[in-house]
């Protein structure tokens, strides 16, 4: 199927029966590829999205092309994105054709995105669309997110990372709400390195924004229990040594930023234990170009994907 290895990510596998992309970007359609490769099925209409709007698009239905494209030689889901991003660029407008069986006849829906504009030819930076969608995406998150479990899902680090004070101001009031329930914890202050190599890193970043020491001692406690979990270099993402389950692998995805964590703690001018540290870098700096990080206790994935 594919005119080219991909060769920075994964894809999908073209003999597979089913490939499911949950949302077809800002049309608001789920689609399932299927053979023969491959072909757009709709598996599910978002309420009151542009697709919905139009009245014509239900589940069960196959689109047959986009704007006139077809789908071939490249990933999918490489392709719809340059198909929504050319609409975007062109007034907003995605005509469908689209049938309601293998046997009918093609019929066109037109359906109605917002019409972002185009990127600069030096997006991301300088780009008009590219911080118009940064915007949409942080003020979505203030309204949305609480801070809970704060930094695992990069809600933290990507308010930080737009610059505006407004932004920040939500990342400070999550910061104190987290210090003052960190507080109460007396004992079992122990982590994971999921939240060591996810979370962390939001502390120190914070931390070198504001000057706020509130967050030290955290940033303290995580880096000591990281000297006191790691073994061979690394740690799994539960923590332990679990050998008997397949994460329990040096490093993984967790552990990985674990040690990004720990160089980060240490600009902050936290202790961070020197064997500890030295141990896992020189543990990381085996995998580098050698492909993925491996999850398990086996050789790296063999790609370069994020």
């Amino acid at each position: 199927y594919y005119a080219k290895e991909p060769q920075f990510h994964m894809f999908p596998d073209p003999g597979a029966a089913r490939y499911t992309i949950k949302r077809f970007g800002p049309i608001g359609v789920g689609l399932e590829l299927r053979q023969p490769n491959f072909t757009m099925h709709i598996v599910n209409v978002e309420e009151g999205s542009p697709a919905a709007k139009t009245g014509q698009l239900q589940k069960g239905q196959i689109i047959e092309s986009v704007n006139g494209h077809v789908m071939k030689d490249e990933d999918p889901r490489v392709l719809l994105g340059n198909w929504i991003t050319e609409a975007e660029a062109k007034g907003g407008i995605v005509k469908l054709m689209v049938k309601d069986d293998p046997e009918a006849k093609a019929r066109e829906v037109v359906v109605q995105i917002p019409a972002l504009g185009a990127y600069s030819e030096t997006w991301p930076v300088d780009c008009k669309k590219t911080d118009m969608l940064i915007r949409q995406c942080a003020d979505y998150i203030a309204e949305h997110k609480d801070g809970t479990g704060i930094g695992l899902d990069g809600s933290a680090l990507f308010l930080l990372s737009t610059g505006e004070e407004k932004d920040l101001e939500v990342v400070r009031d999550w910061m104190k709400k987290f210090v003052e329930n960190y507080k109460k914890i007396e004992v079992g202050r122990e982590t994971y390195p999921w939240f060591a190599g996810y979370g962390g890193p939001a502390f120190c970043e914070y931390y070198l924004r504001t000057g706020d020491e509130s967050v030290l001692p955290i940033i303290k406690d995580v880096a000591d229990s990281l000297s006191r979990t790691i073994y061979n270099g690394s740690w799994m993402g539960r923590g332990g040594a679990s050998y008997g389950y397949m994460g329990g692998g040096h490093l993984n995805a967790a552990g990985l930023h674990a040690v990004t964590f720990l160089l980060m703690a240490r600009e902050c001018g936290v202790d961070v234990h020197e064997h500890t540290l030295q141990s896992s870098l020189f543990h990381v700096y085996r995998f580098a170009g050698h492909g993925n990080v491996a999850y398990g206790d086996h050789m790296p994935e063999g790609r370069f994907t994020a």
